[in-house]
Formats: C-alpha cells, sequence, structure tokens
C-alpha cells in the first residue's frame, strides 16, 4: 500500500471514529492513572476486535515515544497477510484528553488537520510488574474497537484467560475478540 492509500485510510478511519464518538454514550472506565513515562517504548498486540484499517495486518505492535515538541508519538507497524515476513509502519501523534489519569487519549494518524481526524484511545487496564507497566487493555467508548498489547510478542495462556475474563466483565463481547498470531519480526 503505497503512502498515498495508507493516508487516505488513515483519515478515513479518523471521520468514523470522530462520528462514532459524537453519538455514543461513554460507560467505559478507565484506569485511574497512567505514568506516561513508563508507558513510552514497544508493545506487541495480542489480541483485538478486528478492524477493517488492520485486515492487511497478521500481527502488529505499537511505539511510543516522545515527540521534539512534547506530545506522544506513535508508530504502528504490522506483519502483512499476504507476505509475513514483511511489514508494514505508519506514523502518528496521541494527545492526553483527560490530564488527571492520563488514560483517555486520541490518536492521528493524520498529517493535515491532526485534531480534526482523531480516534479514542481509552486505557481501560494496565498491569505492573517490577515498576514496569507489561500488559495494557485499550477500548474505545462505543466498544467497537479493542487491543490488548503486552511488552512481549506471546502472554500465558493463563494470563491470556485473565485478561478475557477482565474484557467480558466490562461489557466486550468475547465472540468478537481475535487472537493475534505471534509477531514474525521483533
Amino acid at each position: 500500500m503505497n503512502k498515498f492509500k495508507l493516508y487516505i485510510f488513515a483519515v478515513f478511519i479518523s471521520a468514523v471514529s470522530l462520528l462514532n464518538t459524537a453519538f455514543a454514550t461513554p460507560k467505559l472506565e478507565t484506569v485511574p492513572y497512567v505514568n506516561l513515562e513508563k508507558y513510552l517504548g514497544t508493545w506487541y498486540e495480542i489480541a483485538k476486535i478486528p478492524t477493517f484499517f488492520q485486515k492487511k495486518c497478521l500481527a502488529s505492535k505499537a511505539e511510543y515515544s516522545i515527540g521534539k515538541k512534547g506530545h506522544l508519538q506513535v508508530k504502528n507497524t504490522c506483519n502483512l497477510v499476504k507476505e509475513p515476513t514483511k511489514s508494514e509502519s505508519a506514523k502518528g501523534r496521541a494527545r492526553v484528553m483527560d490530564k488527571t489519569s492520563n488514560a483517555k487519549l486520541r490518536v492521528s494518524f493524520s498529517p493535515i488537520l491532526p485534531k480534526f481526524f482523531e480516534g479514542d484511545y481509552w486505557i481501560i487496564k494496565l498491569e505492573e510488574e517490577d515498576s514496569q507497566y507489561n500488559l495494557v487493555v485499550v477500548g474505545h467508548p462505543t466498544y467497537k474497537y479493542l487491543w490488548v498489547l503486552a511488552r512481549n510478542p506471546e502472554i500465558s495462556s493463563f494470563q491470556y484467560e485473565e485478561v478475557l475474563d477482565f474484557i467480558s466483565s466490562v461489557g466486550y463481547d468475547l465472540t468478537k475478540i481475535v487472537k493475534s498470531p505471534t509477531w514474525v519480526n521483533n
């Protein structure tokens, strides 16, 4: 997919997310607080509610960093379904919408009018081990999107079942959850 198609795709996704948010009844709860410094780094996709913009992807990872102007930068990379040893990336940025908790963010992959083409990114579960975040569940107030991310490409089956129990307890339909294959190129 060339960069222009990827850009058009990102603009469309952001517009759909914006419309969904406008008509959504926010009831999804976020975690009380996220230390953004500890959140930085690489996260591997463990499971998701598949989105049409990820249909070409087998597995994804997200890399968070601080940009030159102090905003969060995100680089999403995925292995391609048709050529699993090849990957594709998209760069974007995230804005913190709730400065008290840092758990509600808006993410945009649009270089033009990024604030207009943003999607909600709510951190609804965050696990910590040895003073580092190691697992996160990211949701959307409409329950249309969900990602389970971890610092490693795989988690134990016990931990995965615990995450599924949590996802179900907050109102997500488990029949929509798809476990991601292991990331090919770490």
